[in-house]
């Protein structure tokens, strides 16, 4: 299984081509993360690249945004075919 991250920033509004090529670059954190079952129950875990998950293992996407975007997540068959899994609308950012 393959899950792509798509990230693409969103300008509200009329701007100017000039403007749109000065843009800031989308700027985000993501991670994965599982809940597994441990020797004392459920246990979430960071996933790297030498961690095994077991069938039943609930995986998770962790984003941080840093500028106002959107956020899909895409998930690519076996056979090529690329499903939305997620789409959000584009968050209010805290500062």
């Amino acid at each position: 299984m393959y899950y792509f991250l798509i990230a693409g920033c969103l300008l509200f509004g009329m701007v100017p081509a000039q403007a749109q090529e000065a843009a800031p670059p989308v700027a985000f954190r993501w991670a994965f993360g599982a809940l597994t079952q441990g020797a004392e129950g459920l246990e979430f875990v960071a996933v790297r690249g030498d961690t095994v998950l077991h069938t039943g293992d609930r995986l998770r996407l962790l984003v941080e945004l840093k500028e106002v975007c959107h956020v899909y997540v895409l998930y690519q068959a076996p056979g090529g075919r690329l499903m939305k899994l997620y789409s959000s609308p584009a968050p209010e950012l805290e500062h």
